[in-house]
């Protein structure tokens, strides 16, 4: 491992829905309009102690990326987020 990388363990925690993984009444829940990304992301990123963070919403799917150091304890968090946003 490079020097500059000693240390550090990220994993990268991704969360989606599609429409093979549920119905439409869910996916229009979760579905994020691009005029509230913004907010959106900022606020998944403050949930998620500032972690860097990827919101993609179109209207078959909806994705979160997370770079997090646990990804056990984010995965909460977000599903957590996920139930106050929406």
């Amino acid at each position: 491992m490079p020097p500059i990388l000693a240390g550090c363990c990220m994993s990268l925690l991704v969360l989606g829905i599609n429409h093979n993984s549920g119905c439409m009444k869910l996916r229009e829940r979760v579905s994020i309009a691009p005029a509230q990304m913004t907010e959106a992301l900022c606020s998944l990123s403050a949930a998620m102690g500032g972690a860097d963070a990827v919101i993609l919403s179109t209207c078959n799917r909806t994705e979160l990326y997370l770079a997090v150091g646990a990804a056990v304890h984010a995965y909460v968090i977000s599903l957590g987020w996920l139930h106050f946003t929406i």
